[in-house]
């Protein structure tokens, strides 16, 4: 799957994804990974879209500490917890935190976004509208 920087916004929808399928309503991109599909969301966060994974049992949302600035965010707060641990079992020191408006679907809201210093994710969104 393309990452979200070489993914292009046209007519309101994100192009470069090779399959779009519905789920709950919500345009999402169906990708196998070690034989398990997972679903990818377009979200706009602070006014900037991006790709986030569907992860309804998640207790936090998550981004990398690093793309704080990439939206916006120049005041972070002290998190909730210091770590967190992911359905493959590793751990995430989380670093920082900030309050995030997301729009989802034509949904929006406002929501606590978690920061990790771990390079090697992806977005992944705890709620759901």
């Amino acid at each position: 799957m393309p990452s979200a920087a070489q993914c292009t916004v046209k007519d309101g929808r994100l192009r470069g994804h090779s399959r779009t399928l519905n789920v709950l309503s919500l345009p999402v991109r169906a990708q196998a990974f070690r034989g398990a599909y997972n679903a990818q969301i377009v979200v706009n966060v602070n006014g900037i879209f991006t790709t986030a994974l569907i992860d309804n049992g998640s207790g936090l949302t998550l981004f990398q500490d690093t793309a704080a600035v990439l939206f916006g965010i120049r005041d972070l707060d002290t998190p909730y917890t210091d770590l967190a641990t992911g359905v493959s079992g590793h751990t995430l020191r989380i670093t920082d935190a900030a309050t995030m408006d997301l729009k989802i679907a034509g949904f929006s809201l406002s929501t606590l976004i978690h920061f990790t210093d771990n390079k090697s994710m992806t977005l992944g969104t705890s709620m759901m509208p």
